[in-house]
């Protein structure tokens, strides 16, 4: 498939402007010969409606040996869409290569073909309806020079005129009609040296009041002007510096104010504009390579011009198209052959008078073809005012770019307006083209590189689709496939969703059916927070119902009129001498015998062991404060040697 590029590449000797339409896109049709090895393409042409092709194809039907005799095939376009009206071959014997050049009269009603083999001999093919058929055979008034006649032909407007160029004997003939009749009215011929190549390309203006004539091997190009009676030599267009193979090719406009000359040699295309009766270099078109200039064609106004460049980009070809805006000449666009192959693609081309088509010819490999592009990038309103039919983004569109990724705006794509292209830059970045259908399904946006939409993706697995609800409700996560969120599911019966503050609040679990962990519940009074350990007086603490925190642990020896609440504490002998608590008598009384008192006369430094009950100061203590099973204080354990003491 042939395919566009930006013409960012171009090499300009001048300073360049930016069209707002341009010959880009997708080709509208490719007209393919009808030999296996015809090399059609090798010539082409185009009416000035651009409704039809005519496409030379001189090495069609091939004998085993000898020449080929060539055919021609007319195509006819019906909107879009082209289709072949006719092929068209040689009659005469002897004659050869027929399509060697061709040309097509601007209401598409005749066709001027060279078969330059042997002396040369030019067809001229009229139509009728859809048919065509031999007009007349148009021969060199001297034979056997073998000149090479035919090997270009130009014809103007009406059909009425037409130009043949002989390069090898450095004449250029007019033929004029009258009727259906033929008739050779002048011969048009240069001082050059006789290596010129007269004749190599011809032009012919529309109202074939004016001839260029191309003379590459003198560099120069040749206009003649008719005054209504005869023709004479108007100017030599040879600037300096000289160009290599300045007029391989030529073309000019309707009114003949302007010509474009190829300079394929180095490389060049020159535009020159009349005033009056003088011509100047208007402007230099120039490519790096590739025969630039080998192919040129120009549009009724002299505001557009395409140049073939068949031998770059690897012989596969290229062509360039320009427009003049303001007095200055910008790119307009540039067409390429496919890769891999020699196509020579631009080797031949031609325009529609109203610059709405080009056509360009690729005579290698294979059959060779034609190539047809429409003009695009006007600003439109619906497809109906586009030549391609497509508007898109407001402009006329190559093709239908209907991708969600591709646009037709140059400010988009940074390609250039008309030519489908992708998003660049932010605004493909950022431009969602494809919503997330599900809360696990990822939005894609658009890329740099494609048309298309990315390929629909899952979120990553992991990633929270659904928050949890409550306590008990687990958070789902996208497991990477599906599109769609997890149900939704709670934890499961026995899950802890609360802990204990304290040993009377007991934790929360989940039930399984709610969301939500269970309100939080403190132990009802009179449940064990803190068991007895066994020892001697230690009771089970309770919770009391209305507190978090167990009660303090506490033994059950307990003076409620003590300072501290705590145990009740006999404390020290200090009172040494008093002997209220001696004990009691055999037989009930109270023993007046101080001295029996065992921590009598004892100072505070040697605690008294106390046989009897504990006394305070010789208070007695209540029997709600006394205790059996309370052990002493340390400092009232029974000594050894204090009992030794007692003794003596």
């Amino acid at each position: 498939m042939l395919r566009l590029s930006a013409f960012a590449i171009l090499s300009l000797t001048m300073s360049a402007g930016v069209a707002s339409a341009h010959f880009v896109g997708e080709e509208e049709a490719t007209l393919r010969g009808g030999s296996t090895d015809g090399s059609a393409g090798e010539s082409v042409s185009m009416d000035a409606s651009g409704t039809r092709v005519v496409v030379g194809e001189p090495r069609a039907d091939a004998p085993s040996f000898g020449l080929a005799r060539g055919e021609l095939s007319v195509w006819v376009r019906s909107g879009r869409s082209w289709s072949l009206e006719q092929r068209l071959g040689v009659t005469g014997a002897g004659h050869a290569l027929l399509g060697t050049s061709v040309a097509i009269d601007a209401s598409g009603t005749r066709v001027a073909a060279g078969a330059i083999g042997g002396d040369g001999v030019v067809y001229v093919f009229a139509r009728s309806g859809a048919t065509w058929s031999v007009e007349t055979i148009l021969a060199p008034p001297v034979a056997g020079i073998r000149g090479r006649f035919g090997a270009s032909v130009a014809m103007d407007g009406a059909g009425s005129r037409l130009l043949i160029g002989s390069p090898w004997s450095e004449e250029v003939f007019v033929f004029d009609r009258m009727g259906a009749s033929w008739s050779r009215s002048a011969t048009l011929t240069v001082s050059a040296p006789s290596t010129a190549r007269l004749g190599e390309a011809v032009a012919l203006a529309p109202d074939g009041s004016r001839a260029a004539l191309g003379a590459p091997l003198r560099r120069a190009v040749y206009v003649f002007a008719w005054d209504g009676s005869a023709w004479g030599l108007e100017q030599e267009l040879r600037p300096a510096p000289f160009r290599s193979d300045l007029g391989a090719s030529v073309a000019i406009d309707d009114s003949a104010t302007r010509l474009i000359a190829g300079a394929p040699g180095s490389n060049e295309a020159l535009v020159f504009v009349r005033a009056g009766t003088t011509w100047t270099l208007e402007e230099t078109l120039s490519h790096t390579g590739g025969e630039f200039g080998d192919a040129v064609a120009i549009d009724a106004t002299g505001s557009h011009v395409v140049v073939g460049a068949p031998t770059a980009t690897s012989i596969n070809g290229r062509a360039f198209a320009f427009v003049r805006s303001a007095g200055v000449w910008a790119p307009d666009g540039e067409t390429r052959g496919g890769t891999g192959f020699s196509q020579e693609y631009g080797r031949s081309a031609d325009m529609a008078g109203d610059a709405t088509r080009i056509v360009l010819g690729a005579p290698v490999m294979g059959t060779g073809r034609a190539v047809v592009y429409p003009r695009v990038g006007e600003t439109c309103i619906d497809g109906s005012t586009c030549i391609t039919g497509h508007c898109v983004d407001g402009v006329c569109c190559d093709r239908p770019c209907g991708d969600v990724c591709a646009s037709c705006v140059s400010s988009e794509t940074r390609s250039i307006d008309g030519h489908c292209n992708p998003y660049r830059g932010a605004i493909a970045r950022t431009l969602v083209c494809r919503a997330a259908a599900g809360v696990c399904d990822a939005e894609e946006t658009c890329s740099d590189l494609q048309e298309v939409c990315p390929r629909d993706r899952a979120l990553a697995a992991g990633t929270v689709c659904r928050a949890a609800d409550g306590d008990c409700d687990e958070a789902e996560r996208c497991d990477g496939t599906a599109f769609e969120c997890p149900a939704d599911a709670l934890l499961p019966a026995g899950v802890l969703c609360r802990s204990g503050t304290g040993a009377c609040d007991p934790q929360e679990t989940c039930d399984g059916v709610n969301a939500g962990c269970p309100p939080d519940a403190l132990a009802s009074g009179g449940t064990v927070c803190r068991a007895a350990t066994g020892a001697p007086c230690d009771v089970a603490e309770v919770c009391d119902g209305a507190g978090v925190a167990c009660p303090e642990d506490l033994p059950m020896c307990m003076d409620a009129g003590a300072p501290d609440g705590g145990l009740v504490d006999a404390g020290p002998a200090s009172d040494a001498g008093t002997a209220s608590d001696a004990g009691l008598a055999a037989d009930g009384s109270v023993s007046s015998d101080a001295g029996a008192a065992l921590d009598a006369g004892s100072d505070a430094a040697a605690p008294a062991l106390d046989a009897g009950p504990p006394t305070d100061a010789g208070e007695v203590v209540p029997d709600s404060a006394g205790c059996s099973c309370r052990a002493a204080p340390r400092g009232l354990r029974a000594s050894p040697w204090l009992a030794l003491l007692v003794l003596v």
